[in-house]
């Protein structure tokens, strides 16, 4: 009898779910921070996914990539720079 109870309590459970794609998951998860804002000290809070800060990452390392040869060349010391 206990058996059986047990048997039909264990085929009666439902599936355990599929875990989801953890990398959709992380991608979609919403990240808030505080930004500096200019002329102020109070920071403005920013909300967006978590793909989107890597996205405004990646535009910024793109950017400074971009820039750096041209702060590099204006280097005391080096030619063409301010002494």
């Amino acid at each position: 009898m206990i058996t059986a109870i047990a048997v039909a309590l264990l085929t009666s459970q439902t599936p355990v779910a599929m875990p989801r794609n953890t990398d959709r998951v992380s991608a979609d998860r919403l990240v808030c921070r505080n930004e500096p804002q200019p002329a102020t000290r109070i920071p403005k809070r920013v909300c967006m996914t978590a793909l989107e800060w890597s996205g405004l990452r990646e535009a910024v390392e793109h950017n400074r990539a971009r820039v750096r040869p041209i702060i590099d060349n204006r280097r005391p010391g080096r030619v063409g720079g301010r002494s």
